[in-house]
């Protein structure tokens, strides 16, 4: 039923509506899954000026929905949604830039989409800024700020951003070396069952005496220096990304450095 009057009002040019109804068009809730028809009607929300509307086509466009990939007409949309504040298209807008997709890669522009977005609460803006901000180009690096945003997202309950705080406090990097806050932060993943969690958990339990966990090997690939070691992640084939010395930076960013993931916009 849903479906049924979300359809009648976007036939009357309710913008929100023309957004629901792309929503359901796109994931196959209430109807058959129709990524055209999705595309059909976020179409006509954006060409009214609606600024959810222009972030789900620039997403469409992004990554192929319904329509051939095209980075610059997401650059387009989103364009047009940022100018209107609109939080997930400022994320958004901020990977074309990292990314250089659509638009001349600048990291500098990445880092004023994505500090909007953030400001908004947008989580994984958030995330990004945390990882992007230690090794930026030609800038001097912030982990502090890093670690600060990372934080926003940890507190969130995203355990990939707890993750990589374990990793801060573990190394000292961008705040002060605390093997407690280290198990803290790794605790949650390591639940959850991220194999290199579980690993550096034993390792902070050697480095600061902590309470033993179960899963700790008994005989642990640790340097003298007690860096974090991949051998477990090896031995498990994990496809989490690897973290050694100042490698921790690698988080969600592929080909050595050069593009980050992202979700789509479209499926909030």
């Amino acid at each position: 039923m849903a479906v049924f009057w979300y359809t009648k009002a976007a036939e009357q040019g309710i913008t929100e509506a023309q957004v629901n109804i792309g929503h359901c068009y796109y994931n196959g809730k209430g109807v058959e899954k129709d990524f055209e028809m999705a595309l059909f009607w976020w179409t006509k929300g954006a060409e009214q000026g609606y600024a959810k509307a222009q972030t789900c086509l620039g997403s469409c466009y992004y990554i192929g929905g319904g329509v051939e990939k095209d980075f610059e007409m997401a650059v387009f949309w989103y364009t047009k949604a940022v100018e209107q504040g609109n939080a997930s298209a400022q994320e958004s807008l901020g990977f074309c830039y990292n990314n250089g997709m659509g638009v001349e890669k600048d990291q500098e522009m990445a880092v004023f989409w994505w500090t909007k977005a953030s400001k908004q609460g947008e989580a994984s803006a958030q995330f990004c800024l945390g990882l992007l901000l230690p090794i930026r180009e030609g800038v001097e690096k912030d982990l502090e700020m890093a670690v600060f945003w990372c934080t926003k997202v940890a507190e969130q309950g995203y355990v990939d951003a707890q993750f990589y705080l374990g990793l801060c406090y573990a190394s000292g990097e961008g705040v002060e070396k605390d093997f407690k806050l280290a198990v803290f932060w790794y605790t949650e993943p390591a639940v959850q069952g991220n194999v290199d969690a579980q690993h550096n958990l034993g390792i902070c339990d050697e480095n600061a005496r902590a309470e033993r966990f179960s899963w700790r090997s008994t005989d642990p690939p640790v340097s003298q220096k007690g860096e974090l070691s991949t051998a477990a992640h090896e031995e498990a084939g994990s496809t989490t990304p690897l973290f050694v010395n100042d490698g921790i930076h690698a988080v969600l960013f592929e080909d050595d450095g050069c593009e980050i993931s992202r979700r789509s916009s479209v499926d909030d």
